[in-house]
C-alpha cells in the first residue's frame, strides 16, 4: 500500500458543517413530530427502511402486534413483523376502507398481551386515510405502543400526542427529501440484534447521505411556514 501525500480530508459527513445542519435537521424534526425527544432523526432510506427501523427495534420473536391490514403497506408492515418474529394480528379491510376503531378493539382483546399496534395513516396504495385517535387510545389502555406509518401524510395534518412512533417522509412531493423516525420516551426499544445493522437505533448512525439530509432540511422548513 502506497500512502498519498497531504492532508487527511474527513468524509462529508464528519465536516462541522454538516454535523451542524443534521441537528438543526433533528430540531425540525422535532417540530414536524411534535415531540422534545432528542431520539428524533432522518432515516437513509426509503419509506419503508422507516417502516423497518420502527419495527426491529420494538418486536421481538413472540410478540403479538395487531396490525390494520388495508393495502399494500399494511401488508408489508406485517410481513417485517413477521420476519422479526412477531406474531401479526391481522385486522384486514377492504383495500380503498380504513380499518374501523371496534375491528382494533375486538383484536386487542382477543390476542392476550399484545406488544404494539400498527397502522398505516395514509395507504400510499389507495388514498385511504386512517383515523388514528381511537385506535391510539386503545393500544395505551390495553398496554401496548402505538405505531404510524405516515409515510404519505407526515406534516400533512396534524395528529399531535397520538403517535407514539412515527415514521414518515416529509414533504412527499420533494424528491430526495429524506426520511424521519420519531421515538415518544414511552417507547421501549429493543437491546436485542435487529435484522439490518443500520437500523438499530441504540447504535452508531454513520451513513448520512447528503442529498437526502439537504432535503430533509428543505422539507421541514417549509412545514413551519404559515399556511396561507
Amino acid at each position: 500500500m502506497t500512502a498519498i501525500p497531504g492532508e487527511f480530508a474527513p468524509p462529508a459527513r464528519l465536516l462541522p458543517a454538516f454535523i451542524a445542519m443534521m441537528e438543526e435537521v433533528k430540531a425540525l424534526l422535532r417540530f414536524v413530530f411534535a415531540t422534545g425527544n432528542t431520539l428524533t432523526f432522518p432515516v437513509s432510506g426509503t419509506g419503508s427502511a422507516g417502516m423497518e427501523a420502527c419495527i426491529v427495534n420494538l418486536v421481538e420473536p413472540g410478540d403479538a402486534v395487531v396490525v390494520g391490514v388495508n393495502g399494500v403497506f399494511g401488508t408489508r408492515m406485517a410481513d417485517v413483523i413477521e420476519r422479526a418474529g412477531g406474531v401479526a394480528v391481522r385486522v384486514e379491510a377492504p383495500w380503498g376502507r380504513i380499518v374501523r376503531a371496534e375491528q382494533i378493539e375486538a383484536a386487542l382483546r382477543n390476542c392476550g398481551r399484545p406488544k404494539l399496534v400498527a397502522l398505516v395513516h395514509a395507504e400510499t396504495s389507495t388514498g385511504a386515510w386512517q383515523p388514528l385517535a381511537d385506535a391510539a387510545r386503545l393500544a395505551h389502555e390495553h398496554g401496548a405502543l402505538f405505531l404510524a406509518d405516515c409515510v404519505t401524510s407526515l406534516g400533512g395534518e396534524e395528529e399531535r400526542a397520538v403517535l407514539v412512533c412515527q415514521a414518515g417522509r416529509v414533504g412527499e412531493r420533494l424528491p430526495g427529501a429524506g426520511r424521519g423516525l420519531g421515538v415518544d420516551e414511552r417507547d421501549q426499544l429493543r437491546p436485542a440484534a435487529v435484522l439490518e445493522g443500520g437500523f438499530d437505533l441504540l447504535g452508531p448512525h454513520d451513513v448520512t447521505p447528503g442529498h437526502r439530509s439537504t432535503g430533509a432540511r428543505s422539507a421541514c422548513t417549509i412545514t413551519r411556514r404559515p399556511s396561507r
